[in-house]
């Protein structure tokens, strides 16, 4: 049995540089099965198995994933330094490690499935049968902006209307959801509304209505990252390149069939002026 042995130690080895390499997650994104709101239901289709499963064969690096339904929740994890890491969108994520006071680094992005963009943007939503069919149009009508966590819907909403020359609508109207924000156009409380890019055809809207009830008049002028995987600035520099190449390694043949996505990407760059204030 002697020969053995030699084996069994390079086993032990091995076990204790994988516990070493082991980092906690947490997950709060509008896609994932289980961080989903639950009106979402079926359009939320993003699961992590594939992904981890690749990450522990490529890497070494085991994951742990915490899943949260509300961002709250993983801000103050976040802020209480239980997670080494977080995917989340990205205006979420830098916002929730500035009030941490901790450094994040994003090492990829998450896209989205078949023919829908990899960024997010705004979108001005109304009913398909509203005589609105332009930005310019919505002078003087009444617009549901989403609330500042969200900025697609708000800061790229309001730059929008800057970058067009368009006053800004008053009274500002505001909306936690998507799902609030159709409702308003149905119950006749606004002529338009900015929703998130995705919730048209994947979000809260289909609870609401059909998407084919609505008509989107216009972008705003910008899109940004959306979904994103970033790590604290602790994790050592060689476990984050290691976890960073593993990631990128998910595109085309090699995207797990679970992580409902046209596979993950280098970080699009985006520094919001915000952040700067």
């Amino acid at each position: 049995m002697k020969h053995l042995l030699p084996l069994a130690g390079a086993l032990a080895l091995a076990f204790t540089a994988s516990a070493a390499d082991k980092l906690v997650i947490g997950v709060s994104e509008p896609l994932c099965k289980l961080t989903a709101c639950s009106c979402v239901g079926d359009n939320a289709k993003r699961a992590y198995d594939g992904l981890i499963a690749h990450v522990r064969s490529a890497a070494g690096i085991e994951l742990e994933f915490r899943y949260f339904e509300e961002p709250i929740l993983l801000q103050r994890e976040i802020r209480a330094g239980r997670l080494d890491g977080m995917i989340c969108k990205t205006w979420l994520g830098l916002t929730t490690a500035r009030s941490a006071g901790r450094e994040f680094t994003r090492l990829a992005d998450i896209t989205m499935p078949g023919q829908e963009p990899a960024e997010l943007f705004g979108a001005f939503l109304v009913l398909k049968d509203s005589p609105l069919k332009t930005l310019a149009d919505l002078r003087g009508q009444r617009v549901v902006f989403g609330m500042t966590n969200d900025y697609e819907k708000s800061h790229l909403a309001d730059a929008t209307f800057r970058a067009a020359g368009l006053p800004l609508p008053e009274p500002r109207l505001r909306s936690y959801a998507c799902q609030d924000a159709a409702l308003k156009l149905i119950e006749h409380q606004a002529e338009a509304a900015v929703v998130s890019s995705y919730a048209i055809n994947f979000g809260c809207i289909c609870v609401v209505a059909k998407p084919e009830d609505f008509r989107v008049i216009a972008e705003t002028s910008q899109r940004i990252p959306f979904v994103t995987f970033m790590v604290e600035d602790k994790v050592a520099p060689a476990v984050r390149a290691r976890l960073q190449q593993a990631l990128l390694e998910l595109k085309g043949e090699r995207v797990p069939k679970d992580l409902f996505s046209n596979g993950v990407i280098p970080p699009i760059p985006w520094a919001p002026e915000e952040l700067k204030k």
